[in-house]
């Protein structure tokens, strides 16, 4: 797939131009999403190791033109297919839109590192802020990418009460949702802090195990040494996640859930998103 960002720099390697970055016939450069470059894995373990203002400076080249290209150019690819399950959700490529900041906010929090362990690229509602709704996302970090669903970041007690109303109107249509998607069997809770996910949890239909969670995240991990984190076929893996996962935005923020779930359906259907 290919989406025209007009016309960029080029970065470089030790083995040549990175292959994000192609030239079309009349010489204007387009980004496109071909899979990740090790080299994002290793920039990204080297700042987890050495997380400081001094490193960083001196790996900056990495990121501007091989980190941040590689998130805008993924965020590209899948933006039709975003659009396509909910026309209100954003898919502009720009940090602290759908691509997150790579600098801590130290104002608040003088305990944090400077930068940002993992590189966020989310989904959310346009207009709105990316931790106050759910969203879809992907995770990026020194170990793998991270694909999955969160719920958003809400008081704990006020989430509870309220997905729990949820479930005892529509526990019939939740459980049937799980039931078709296998998100039992293909997906896990994700688990983790406040910086991104750490890892995997087991799933269960019984709706007793969903009331009780306050704040949670839907997904699956592809390690680092997983090939097809390295080729564009990762971004048909992605493409599958996110509409597997995407009923749960609907359950958790529509005011119309049963209309919008069965045209979810049938949207699937006529694009054979099928396992």
């Amino acid at each position: 797939m290919r989406v025209k960002l007009g016309m960029i720099k080029r970065g470089l390697t030790d083995s040549g131009f990175f292959p994000i970055f192609e030239k079309t016939q009349n010489g204007e450069c387009i980004v496109v999403f071909r899979g990740f470059h090790k080299e994002i894995f290793d920039f990204l373990q080297g700042l987890y190791e050495h997380n400081d203002r001094e490193w960083f400076e001196s790996h900056k080249q990495t990121y501007e033109t091989l980190v941040k290209p590689t998130a805008k150019a993924l965020v590209v690819a899948l933006a039709p297919f975003v659009k396509l399950m909910n026309e209100e959700l954003e898919v502009r490529p720009r940090i602290h839109k759908t691509i997150s900041r790579i600098h801590n906010d130290l104002r608040f929090r003088k305990d944090r590192p400077p930068f940002k362990r993992y590189v966020f690229i989310t989904f959310p509602k346009e207009g709105r802020r990316w931790a106050d709704g759910p969203l879809l996302y992907l995770a990026i970090e020194r170990r793998g990418v991270w694909v999955g669903f969160w719920s958003g970041s809400h008081p704990r007690r006020v989430f509870q009460k309220y997905w729990q109303s949820r479930l005892q109107q529509f526990g019939h249509l939740f459980q049937d949702y799980l039931e078709r998607n296998r998100i039992i069997t293909h997906y896990y809770l994700l688990l983790g802090n406040e910086e991104g996910p750490e890892s995997e949890q087991l799933l269960t239909a019984d709706l007793d195990f969903w009331r009780k969670l306050t704040e949670f995240s839907v997904g699956r991990f592809y390690p680092r040494e997983d090939d097809l984190l390295y080729g564009s076929k990762f971004l048909e893996a992605v493409v599958h996640h996110f509409w597997d996962l995407y009923p749960f935005y609907i359950f958790q923020e529509s005011g119309q859930v049963e209309t919008e779930l069965q045209e979810y359906w049938e949207k699937k259907e006529m694009f054979r998103i099928v396992e």
